[in-house]
This record gives C-alpha cells, structure tokens and sequence, in this order.
C-alpha cells in the first residue's frame, strides 16, 4: 500500500524527466546540424579561395614580360 502511493506520487516526474531528455535531445540534435551547415560554408568558402589563389597564380606564371602586370626587374645602376 504504502508503494502504491510513493509509486502514484512521483509518476508526474518520471513523464518530466523523459520530456527533458527528449528536449535535450532534440537540442543537441539541432547544434549539431548547425554545425554541419557551417563546417560545409566554412569547407565551400576554402575551396572557392584556392581556386581563386591557383588562378591567380597561374595568370601571374603565364604572364610574361609583355604584360603590364607582370613584376618588374630590379634596376641595377653603374657599379664604381
């Protein structure tokens, strides 16, 4: 008898407890999907610079000394 009514008075707090872990649940789940989303911009963002940085790169290699762009040699004066 004296289960029955420990057992029926803490029955509301099972139901509160499983409730908070679902909610926790559900939580972690939501960050963690934020997280993926921004791992992905942060991985698409590095990609797109290094591909930027290689293209610049090679139109700097294949520019010759024709173009305007291309760096100019250091000027070397008489020597005494």
């Amino acid at each position: 008898m004296l289960y029955d009514v420990v057992s029926f008075g803490i029955s509301w707090l099972y139901q509160i407890v499983w409730a908070l872990v679902a909610l926790a649940l559900f939580v972690a789940l939501v960050c963690l999907s934020a997280l993926m989303v921004a791992g992905a911009k942060a991985l698409r963002a590095t990609a797109r610079w290094r591909t930027v940085q290689t293209e610049l790169l090679l139109a700097e290699a294949s520019a010759g000394a024709d173009d305007p762009r291309a760096p100019e040699a250091p000027a070397t004066g008489p020597s005494a």
